[in-house]
């Protein structure tokens, strides 16, 4: 019985060396981060339920919480879903667009320019997005899921 007492220990410890570690979810200026590791961070849903409504949504390249400088490279599922905003602005470092993040934007008018980072457009990203006049794909796209452009 003795030795098993340090073998949980030794697993939890050997657990958090291999990257399991805890993820944050903050809030910066109306946008919710969910840290991906000690320097990245994505935009996620809110979890409070509330739709994004600015009418213009700049995704900055670095975001401050807690005293830490994080980089914003990736939109995760759903994030602006439903959003009423009509612009959206991505900056070159985004290199992750989530499937659904941002189906069911109708009134998302702006020309879009999807940074050459982004190698695939996930399942009904931009689904629902009616009012969409043009979009820029990255040079280095090579997937389009299924419905990615449903509804536009």
């Amino acid at each position: 019985m003795g030795k098993i007492k340090y073998i949980f220990p030794l697993f939890f410890l050997l657990l958090s060396s291999l990257g399991f570690a805890q993820q944050t979810y903050f809030l910066v200026d109306g946008i919710q981060y969910r840290t991906i590791n000690d320097t990245d961070c994505e935009i996620t849903r809110r979890v409070d339920g509330i739709a994004y409504s600015e009418p213009t949504i700049i995704i900055p390249f670095t975001v401050n919480y807690d005293d830490v400088d994080y980089n914003v490279v990736a939109i995760g599922d759903s994030a602006f879903y439903n959003a009423t905003t009509s612009t959206i602005e991505l900056h070159t470092a985004i290199a992750s667009i989530g499937s659904y993040a941002f189906n069911g934007c109708s009134k998302l008018i702006s020309d879009i320019v999807i940074p050459n980072g982004v190698t695939e457009i996930n399942e009904g990203t931009f689904g629902g997005c009616s009012s969409l006049t043009s979009i820029t794909l990255s040079e280095n796209l090579k997937t389009i899921g299924g419905c990615a452009f449903y509804g536009c």
